[in-house]
């Protein structure tokens, strides 16, 4: 994943690439308020619960 995101010119940090990758493993929803790093993840669902 990693390297598909530099290759794309979208690197996220290390612990939100590890965060990531765990949501998408288990098929669960991310719910975070920092929806900017996390939408260059393909196929990770996610919510805003601060909005």
């Amino acid at each position: 994943m990693r390297a598909e995101l530099e290759r794309q010119g979208n690197p996220i940090r290390s612990l939100d690439l590890l965060i990531a990758a765990q949501a998408l493993n288990r098929g669960i929803t991310l719910v975070t308020n920092n929806r900017g790093e996390f939408e260059r993840v393909d196929g990770l669902a996610m919510e805003n619960w601060a909005s």
